[in-house]
């Protein structure tokens, strides 16, 4: 998923989830807004190039008193970057949030499953109830600089999936 929308989706729906998430543990979200959240220096840690984290990370699996993500090196650089591309070259199937349709049918074809006419619609912006809190401009900036190589590697994922999608 494109990072910066990913990390603003990530953040809302851990504040809706009403103290189910570790990040109720350091902090009230219910009395925070994003902005306050985003400026977090754990919560920087935690959105910090996190699609890439997953990826190229190697996780201690015995490990689970944190978060596996904060198992990962905080600064990413080119060496890491190019680890997740690599595998994720390795990996039989890359979709992409905003073109899910067409990463159904290439998910399909890719393991020769039949396709769904329509799949439902779940968890849709529009579907949600009451208004979203709006992101300010710095904070958007923050996640910007946050999500540096996770764009780098979006842009890559991407390459990759258009490629294996007009095969």
């Amino acid at each position: 998923r494109e990072p910066g929308e990913r990390a603003i989706s990530t953040l809302r729906h851990v504040k809706s989830r009403g103290g189910n998430f570790w990040l109720y543990e350091h902090f009230d979200l219910t009395r925070m807004s994003l902005d306050d959240l985003i400026k977090e220096p754990l919560v920087q840690d935690w959105m910090r190039d996190y699609q890439l984290k997953w990826i190229a990370g190697d996780f201690n699996l015995t490990n689970f008193t944190e978060p596996m993500i904060f198992q990962i090196p905080r600064i990413m650089d080119e060496d890491f970057l190019e680890k997740g591309k690599k595998r994720l070259s390795g990996i039989e199937f890359v979709g992409i949030t905003e073109r899910f349709d067409e990463s159904l049918r290439l998910l399909c074809d890719t393991f020769g499953w039949p396709r769904e006419e329509q799949p439902p619609a779940l968890n849709r912006k529009e579907e949600r109830q009451g208004a979203e809190e709006e992101v300010s401009e710095k904070s958007l900036n923050i996640i910007r600089s946050l999500t540096e190589y996770d764009r780098r590697f979006y842009d890559f994922a991407y390459a990759l999936f258009e490629k294996r999608l007009n095969k």
